[in-house]
C-alpha cells in the first residue's frame, strides 16, 4: 500500500500533475477513436492506423499542456491542465451524442451556423445517456486524490528560465511528434474515417481549417454550370418524363395546393393499433381516398428544415447544416416560384413558431413565398413547451387560408409531435398501457393527437369548400426515433423487431406520403421506393406545370426506384447501401457485403449530391434566369 500511495502522491507533484492528466486525456481520445463506426477496413488497417492516431495526439496534447509548464504553483498547473481534461471530455461527449441523434459528427460549420441547435437541448437530452459522464470520470478521481495526497509544495520553486526550459522542450517535442504524424494519417472524405483516423483534435484541427481557409470544392464557374446542365439532362432522359402522355397529368390542373408536413410522422404507426384503439384514425381513413406512398424515405440529414428543402426544392439538403443557414440569400427554383409563373396568386407558410427559427425568415422569401404566418399571427389559447398546440395551430389556419387570393400555394408546419414527444401532460385519449412511461407511449400520445389536429383541419377544410377546390397533400417530415433511445424493449415491442440491428433500423426509415386529388375520388396504393425528394415532380405533373430543373421523379410516371438516402446512402431494389461503413445489404435476405467506391451506384449517388451542392454554391438558378456572373 505504500508503494501505491507513493506513486500516487509522485503523479500529483509540481509538473508530474501535468503529465498524469496528459496520459488520461490521451486514453480517453483513443477510447473514443476506437468506439467510432467505420467501413469494414480489415484488421492490418485497424493495427496500421493506432500508431499514427496515438502519436498524432499526443503532439497536439503536448502542445495544449506545454504553456502550464510556465506556471510556478502547482495549483495552477492543476486548474489549467483540468480545463483542457474537461474540454476534451466534453468534446467527445457532445460528439457522441450528436452522433446518436443525427449519426454524424458535429462539425465547425454546425458550430458557426446552426445557432438554433439551442433549440433541440431537450432532444439532444434525451438522447444523453448516464455512462456518458464515466467521460469525466478521471476528473473527480484527480480532485478526490488531491484532497487525500500528502504533496506539500516545496519553495523554491523553479527560476522563470527553467521553466521556459522545459516548456520549450516540451512544446518542440510535441510539435516534433505531431508533425511527423501528420505524414502517415489519412486525408479520407468520409467523416468517420476521419475522426477514427486522426482522433478528435486533429480532426478539429483540419476542419477548422478547412472551413476557414478554403472552399469544400473547387468552383471552376463554366464548367460547373455546364456539368449541372448535362447531369439534369440525362436525369430526365432516364426517367422519361412524358409531359401530358403522363399519368394523372394535370388532374388538379388550376387548383389551389395544400401541403401539411407533418413533424415525427413515422409510416410505423399509420394502420397500427393499440389495445384495441386506431393510433392514427384520421390518417387512416384518408388512405381510402388518396394515393399513398407507402415506401417513402426519410431523406433529412438533420431535421425539419431539410425536409422543407426535398419537398419545396426538389433538391437534396447539406450535411450538417440547413441550406436556410448556409444559402438563405440564393434565388431557389422552388415550387412556390414554379407556381407564381403559372399563375398562383399567393404563396404562404403557416408554423406556430418564431419566425426567424432555422433562419426562415431571411430564406422564405427567396423560396417565392409572399406571405409567411408564424406564432405571432397565431392566439396561444394551446401551448405545450413553448410550442403552439397542432389543434389551434390547424383550426386557425383553416381559417387564415380563407384570407389568400385563389389560387393559393399553402404549405403548413406541424409541431406538437416534436421528439422526445413529452409535451401533452395529461392527454388521456389513448390508452397506453404496455408503453406508459417509455418514449415510444409518449411519442403514440403525441402522434394521437396530431392526428386529430388533422381531422379537424381535414374537417373545416371541407365545410369550407376548399377541400374539393384543392389538392392536398399530407407526409411526415422525417422518421420519430434515432433508435438510440433508452427504452430498447418498448422500441422492440412497438416495431416487432430487435431495432440495435442496423439493417433494421435502416427498413424503417420511413414516412407515409398521401396525395389526395379534388373530390377524392383517385385511391391507389404505391409501394414502389420513393424519396421525399421526389414529391415536387409529382405534384407539378398532377396540376399541370412544368419545371425542368428538378432533381427528384414523378413517383406516378417512372420505372426508376432508386433513392438517394443522407450522405451517399441509398436503396435500390432490394439493396440498401450504407455509406458511413460502405455496406450494401439485401433487404431479402439480411446478407451484406463491403462495397468499393467505384462501384457505379455508388458513384451515381455521390455525383448527384455532388451536383446538389454546387446547384448552392453558384447559385445556378440565379444565373440561368439572370444572367448572373459573380
Amino acid at each position: 500500500m505504500q508503494r501505491i500511495e507513493d506513486f500516487l502522491n509522485l503523479m500529483l507533484q509540481r509538473d508530474h500533475i501535468l503529465y498524469t492528466l496528459g496520459v488520461l486525456c490521451l486514453a480517453k481520445i483513443i477510447l473514443f477513436s476506437l468506439t467510432v463506426d467505420t467501413p469494414q477496413m480489415g484488421w492490418e488497417w485497424e493495427i496500421r492506423t493506432i500508431p499514427p492516431l496515438i502519436f498524432a495526439s499526443a503532439g497536439f496534447l503536448a502542445i495544449l499542456l506545454a504553456p502550464a509548464f510556465l506556471f510556478q504553483q502547482r495549483n495552477n498547473q492543476l486548474y489549467y491542465g483540468l480545463v483542457v481534461n474537461a474540454a476534451i471530455s466534453i468534446g467527445i461527449m457532445a460528439n457522441r451524442v450528436y452522433n446518436m441523434f443525427f449519426q454524424s459528427y458535429i462539425s465547425p460549420e454546425t458550430i458557426m451556423l446552426s445557432h438554433e441547435a439551442l433549440s433541440m437541448k431537450q432532444a439532444l437530452l434525451s438522447t444523453m445517456r448516464f455512462w456518458e459522464l464515466l467521460w469525466l470520470v478521471d476528473l473527480a478521481l484527480i480532485v478526490f486524490l488531491l484532497r487525500r495526497s500528502s504533496v506539500v509544495e516545496r519553495k523554491p520553486l523553479f527560476h522563470l528560465f527553467q521553466r521556459g526550459k522545459k516548456f520549450s522542450l516540451v512544446a518542440l517535442t510535441g510539435f516534433f511528434v505531431f508533425s511527423l504524424s501528420l505524414n502517415y494519417t489519412q486525408h479520407h472524405g468520409q467523416q468517420n474515417l476521419k475522426m477514427r483516423e486522426s482522433g478528435i483534435l486533429l480532426f478539429y484541427l483540419r476542419e477548422a481549417a478547412l472551413y476557414f481557409t478554403q472552399e469544400e470544392e473547387n468552383i471552376v464557374f463554366g464548367e460547373d454550370i455546364q456539368a449541372i446542365k448535362h447531369w439534369f439532362a440525362r436525369h430526365h432522359e432516364e426517367n422519361e418524363i412524358k409531359g401530358e402522355a403522363a399519368q394523372y397529368y394535370g388532374k388538379a390542373e388550376g387548383k389551389n395546393l395544400i401541403i401539411l408536413q407533418v413533424e415525427a410522422l413515422q409510416q410505423e404507426v399509420i394502420g397500427k393499433t393499440l389495445n384495441d384503439q386506431e393510433i392514427t384514425p384520421n390518417l387512416n381513413r384518408l388512405k381510402e381516398e388518396s394515393v399513398y406512398f407507402k415506401n417513402c424515405f426519410d431523406q433529412v440529414d438533420m431535421a425539419t428544415a431539410d425536409a422543407e428543402v426535398l419537398v419545396n426544392l426538389s433538391q437534396y439538403p447539406l450535411s450538417d447544416v440547413s441550406v436556410y443557414m448556409r444559402h438563405p440569400d440564393n434565388y431557389f427554383n422552388s415550387l412556390a416560384r414554379t407556381l407564381h409563373h403559372h399563375g398562383y396568386r399567393d404563396a404562404a407558410v403557416f408554423h406556430g413558431f418564431r419566425r426567424e427559427f432555422y433562419n426562415r425568415q431571411e430564406a422564405y422569401p427567396n423560396l417565392g413565398f409572399n406571405r409567411y404566418f408564424s406564432r405571432r399571427h397565431f392566439e396561444k389559447d394551446e401551448v405545450y413547451n413553448g410550442l403552439l398546440g397542432d389543434k389551434t395551430f390547424l383550426t386557425q389556419t383553416a381559417s387564415l387560408l380563407e384570407e389568400l387570393n385563389e389560387p393559393f400555394y399553402s404549405f403548413i408546419i406541424t409541431l406538437t409531435s416534436h421528439h422526445p414527444f413529452n409535451y401533452l401532460e395529461g392527454y388521456e385519449e389513448i390508452d397506453v398501457d404496455g408503453y406508459e412511461g417509455t418514449i415510444v407511449g409518449d411519442y403514440i400520445r403525441s402522434i394521437h393527437y396530431t392526428d386529430a389536429a388533422i381531422g379537424i383541419f381535414y374537417d373545416l377544410l371541407e365545410e369550407q369548400g376548399l377541400l374539393d377546390r384543392s389538392l392536398l397533400l399530407i407526409y411526415g417530415d422525417h422518421v420519430a426515433f434515432h433508435y438510440n433511445e433508452i427504452d430498447w424493449e418498448a422500441l422492440n415491442c412497438f416495431f416487432g423487431a430487435d431495432m440495435r440491428d442496423p439493417l433494421e433500423q435502416l427498413q424503417r426509415h420511413q414516412v407515409p406520403v398521401y396525395l389526395r386529388f379534388p373530390g377524392g375520388n383517385v385511391s391507389k396504393l404505391v409501394s414502389e421506393n420513393a424519396g421525399m425528394i421526389d414529391i415536387f415532380p409529382t405534384i407539378a405533373n398532377a396540376l399541370a406545370v412544368d419545371n425542368p430543373y428538378l432533381m427528384g421523379r414523378d413517383l406516378l410516371n417512372t420505372e426508376e426506384d432508386m433513392v438517394i438516402l443522407k450522405r451517399g446512402s441509398f436503396i435500390k431494389g432490394n439493396y440498401l447501401y450504407h455509406a458511413p461503413t460502405k455496406t450494401m445489404y439485401d433487404l431479402e435476405t439480411g446478407a451484406l457485403r463491403v462495397v468499393a467506391d467505384d462501384h457505379h451506384l455508388v458513384r451515381k449517388a455521390e455525383e448527384t449530391l455532388r451536383i446538389s451542392r454546387k446547384i448552392y454554391r453558384i447559385d445556378f438558378f440565379r444565373v440561368i434566369q439572370h444572367g448572373f456572373r459573380p
